[in-house]
């Protein structure tokens, strides 16, 4: 494991609701997000869940006007990735690996 990585967890999310591109590196302990209404606190929130569980469906979580999302999830030495395709017809579908707890 990297050194200064352990128990850290790096959050890395591309067009996934309102959020263009944004990284977060979250530290061992307590990690509050703070911001404004309507700045992307909810779209974080369903990237990260998305790393752990399928029930938020695909379409919820991808930007409403793009055709391709990403979610990347590095926990120690371990890299997470959550790929998510819009297809011709308009439905959004997911593929990767989600965090194995």
């Amino acid at each position: 494991m990297q050194q200064g990585m352990q128990g850290r967890v790096l959050l890395e999310l591309e067009n996934i609701g309102c959020l263009k591109r944004a990284e977060l590196d979250f530290k061992p302990g307590l990690n509050i997000i703070k911001a404004p209404n309507a700045s992307g606190k909810t779209s974080l929130i369903k990237g990260l869940t998305s790393m752990f569980s399928d029930k938020i469906p695909p379409a919820h979580i991808l930007a409403l006007n793009d055709l391709n999302g990403r979610v990347k999830l590095r926990y120690g030495s371990q890299i997470y990735e959550k790929i998510f395709r819009r297809t011709p017809s308009g439905s959004v579908v997911a593929g990767g690996s989600m965090l194995p707890f």
